[in-house]
């Protein structure tokens, strides 16, 4: 998989970066996209955007030599030779990088979208005109590009010296890729968090739009309210920031935050129904296409709810907002269908690669020379880090060079294994258990224990889960899903985490004499009150659970927590909280 963009080197100058990187599918996820092990197939400098016909010619000749003849690769472990071959099987960027390495109009041009060849329509906006992509009943179904006439259109533009359904000419990816139109992905950083969710924000709640229907900007105090409320626990790293102050300033991964988990709880009642509801097919279609898996059903149900949001958004909102963004939420499902969910395919890894890439870089003077040097040190990484001795007290400059690019460590500890992939982090404290919690924990393994000692932190399978009895005011890290009686799921809080023992003959403890247990306040689960039931189609929101704190609680092993939630308590008069549960866990902040 290839990814490309512009990475502007100083602020005050317009020289910028162009870096290509290629990941390999093959590596497990969690291993493709680590700095180390990335390839780092070149880079652009200079002032202006790169010549494409100029920097992608060495790529085409090494790639078509690899995908025909391949690599001889000795193997140490079976002694054995064999030929490794490699193609072009998809690629990622943002809109404008993608028509340039298409070689196509910009993406609010004339026939811009990749997927398709609708041309747009341009319309006043304020003092000016733009293009928009209305929705078209044969958008769905087609106009829709092809490889081969992809291929066919490119040849004429150069033959006519004139585009061609937006194609300026031949491209250098089309004889080394599998399939220019299918393998090009559509990136739901840019396209859907920094691209929709930004515009929806700025249409409810910019003082400009106030005039509109679908304005709640009179209402943004109160949004900013509820999610001051918000406590996020640890695996979203930035903190809920104000809407009014900073949404336009939000990252990708704030966007992120929003759209799972943010936004239904604090949007529910601050806007109109009808937008409120139009909302939740967004909502909707983005958490199913970022699964870890998703069914041909799940994917059909998409379909509906996207082409429902596209088709209801011009008369909610105007042709005007109907963006090359929006235009790009019809192909998405194809998407999804041809490349996997998601989050398979999304620019957060390459572009934290970008960031970390110009930490390599100091100061104004002789750049290129800065650039040509840091890069082939980084090429010659792998190799190096081999003789790094990391236990000496002065690190070599290569050594710190990789620390910058290396991926974090794991720097919790681990005081205890309780089994494979379930660990007990932090001391373990000897303390009286309130009467009430004992005597859950003594219902639960039938007898009272011995001796229970109480932990507050836990891991399971790499997610760290905290406890109420652990203080930590800004983070809410023990709203869980969990089995209880061994099959129901239900949600919860806990309390805190026990260890309790029981008088045994045998020294180290075993099975019969040792529980770890949770003890978690229950919650319990109301029906789904977001949304009216609509015949044509209707968003499950399996991801957002209302409910109500129950006056109960239960000890279970903690094995048998499943999930860590994000808990959102507005401070309802109903006593109403939301729980929103991740996508995947995969895409880490």
């Amino acid at each position: 998989m290839w990814y490309t963009d512009g990475v502007p080197l100083f602020k005050s100058s317009k020289v910028g970066l162009w870096p290509l990187f290629l990941s390999i599918n093959e590596l497990p996820y969690h291993d493709r996209l680590k700095p180390e092990n990335l390839l780092f197939a070149g880079l652009w400098y200079g002032k202006s955007k790169p010549s494409m016909s100029v920097y992608l010619e060495p790529f085409y000749e090494s790639l078509k030599k690899l995908r025909e003849e391949g690599i001889s690769v000795n193997c140490e472990h079976c002694a054995k030779s064999f030929v490794v071959k490699g193609i072009l099987l998809c690629g990622t960027c943002d809109l404008p990088a993608k028509c340039l390495m298409m070689n196509m109009a910009q993406f609010n041009g004339r026939f811009g979208c990749p997927k398709c060849k609708q041309e747009g329509v341009v319309v006043k906006t304020g003092k000016g005109h733009t293009r928009t992509f209305p929705f078209q009943e044969n958008s769905i179904d087609g106009p829709k590009r092809s490889h081969e006439e992809f291929i066919e259109h490119g040849e004429n533009a150069f033959t006519s010296s004139s585009s061609v359904f937006g194609v300026k000419g031949p491209s250098w990816w089309v004889n080394i890729s599998a399939d220019i139109i299918n393998g090009t992905a559509i990136d739901y950083m840019h396209t859907v968090l920094l691209g929709i969710v930004r515009r929806l924000l700025k249409l409810w709640f910019d003082p400009k739009f106030s005039s509109e229907p679908y304005s709640a900007s009179r209402f943004v105090d109160i949004a900013d309210k509820r999610l001051a409320c918000i406590r996020p626990p640890y695996f979203i790293k930035r903190h809920p920031r104000s809407i009014k102050d900073h949404s336009q300033y939000w990252k990708a991964s704030e966007c992120r935050s929003w759209l799972f988990y943010y936004s239904v709880p604090v949007l529910f009642g601050v806007l109109q129904k009808e937008y409120f509801e139009h909302y939740l097919l967004f909502v909707d279609a983005m958490f199913i296409m970022n699964l870890d898996s998703i069914s041909p059903e799940d994917l059909l149900h998409c379909e509906e709810l996207l082409i429902k949001f596209s088709c209801l958004f011009s008369s909610l909102y105007g042709v005007s907002h109907m963006s090359a963004n929006l235009h790009q939420m019809l192909h998405l499902h194809d998407v999804v269908r041809q490349l996997g969910p998601l989050w398979v395919y999304s620019c957060f890894s390459f572009e934290s690669m970008n960031g970390k890439l110009l930490k390599l870089f100091h100061g104004t003077q002789s750049p290129a020379i800065q650039i040509a040097n840091a890069v082939s040190t980084l090429i010659k990484l792998p190799i190096l880090e081999q003789n790094i001795d990391t236990d000496t007290h002065s690190q070599s400059a290569v050594s710190q060079l990789y620390c910058k690019l290396s991926s974090a460590s794991d720097r919790h500890k681990i005081t205890e294994t309780i089994c494979d992939g379930v660990h007990v982090i932090g001391a373990k404290h000897l303390q009286t258990i309130e009467p009430k919690y004992y005597a859950v924990v003594a219902q639960t393994l039938k007898t009272a224990p011995t001796k229970c000692l109480v932990f507050y932190r836990l891991m399971i399978k790499g997610v760290l889960f905290h406890c109420r009895a652990h203080k930590i005011a800004s983070r809410n890290s023990y709203t869980v899903l969990f089995k209880l009686g061994g099959h129901l799921q239900t949600f919860g809080q806990v309390v805190f985490y026990t260890k309790c023992c029981f008088t045994c003959a045998c020294k180290d403890g075993c099975n019969k004499c040792t529980h770890y247990l949770a003890v978690v306040q229950t919650i319990s689960v109301e029906r789904n009150i977001l949304c009216t039931a609509d015949a044509i189609v209707t968003p499950k929101l399996d991801n957002i659970v209302v409910g109500v704190f129950n006056n109960e609680y239960v000890a279970i092993p903690v094995t048998d927590i499943l999930e860590l939630c994000t808990f959102v308590d507005l401070n309802r008069k109903d006593k109403r909280v939301f729980m929103c549960l991740r996508p995947n866990k995969k895409e880490i902040d």
